[in-house]
């Protein structure tokens, strides 16, 4: 049973209470504004703005969980619905750093792609995520990083972004042996003896030569070589993430690009907000 609208501002409040004690709040809005998200909020606080943009393919998310992890406090899960166009951002998630909390202090933003969600909301709704989650429809994208004191910035996950981490090649199969040499042909047999007429008659015939043996078979020729091994696929390395963050040349990360797994230097690297 989907929770009740009451329920779930509920949640939303005990949620954002959580994440205020670890230091980082936690907002939801629809690609407005970071001030519509924000107007409540101290000027000097810090910001990220987690922009969620759904990547088109065989099997387009419908929902995402998004764990969010300070490194001072405890994790805050919430599930979003990115149900939109392809391409385009369909949700927003905005951490808030309080003033008096160390903006260098990194938090880790991990979000992890879904079909259809129990409890899910409309366009662009956080909602409470479901003790079990369904199959995720491809791995998970994690980021660590930092807030910009006293400053909002924004962050892009192209979700389900392809990095060519799936599908990994194989070695072709070893071709069959071929089959044995044939075997020896077989002796052939003498001819019979005949003796002479008379008592004193001459001497028997001369035995018969033996037959040729037949030649044996040929070998079977053997079959094709291995097939070939399947190509090498390009993953991210361990200190990079696919699709999300900032580039090496601090360029906002491209769908199929490998970038940088920890963003520190959020002041320089990160964008400001449109």
């Amino acid at each position: 049973m989907a929770p009740t609208p009451s329920a779930e501002r509920a949640a939303q409040a005990r949620r954002r209470a959580r994440c205020a004690r670890a230091g980082a709040l936690l907002g939801s809005c629809l690609a407005g504004s970071l001030a519509a998200c924000s107007a409540k909020t101290l000027p000097s606080s810090s910001f990220v703005r987690i922009e969620l943009v759904p990547v088109a393919g065989p099997t387009q998310p419908r929902n995402v969980e998004v764990v969010i992890s300070p490194a001072d406090g405890a994790a805050l899960p919430v599930c979003v619905s990115i149900v939109g166009d392809a391409g385009k951002t369909a949700a927003s998630l905005v951490l808030e750093r309080a003033p008096d909390r160390d903006a260098l202090i990194p938090v880790r933003v991990t979000v992890t792609p879904f079909g259809p969600v129990a409890g899910e909301l409309g366009p662009g709704q956080e909602f409470t995520c479901p003790a079990v989650l369904p199959p995720a429809l491809g791995p998970a994208q994690e980021l660590d990083v930092a807030f910009c004191a006293g400053q909002a910035r924004r962050v892009v996950f192209h979700v389900t972004a392809g990095c060519g981490c799936s599908g990994m090649g194989g070695s072709g199969g070893g071709g069959s042996g071929g089959t044995g040499a044939g075997g020896r042909g077989g002796d052939g047999t003498g001819g019979a003896a005949t003796g002479g007429g008379a008592p004193t008659g001459g001497a028997g015939a001369t035995a018969g030569a033996g037959g040729a043996g037949n030649a044996g078979g040929a070998g079977g020729a053997a079959t094709g070589g291995g097939g070939a091994g399947g190509a090498a696929a390009t993953c991210c390395p361990a200190d990079e993430v696919c699709g999300a963050g900032v580039s090496t040349t601090g360029a906002s990360c491209a769908p199929g690009q490998c970038c940088r797994q920890r963003v520190l230097d959020s002041c320089a690297a990160l964008e400001l907000p449109l």
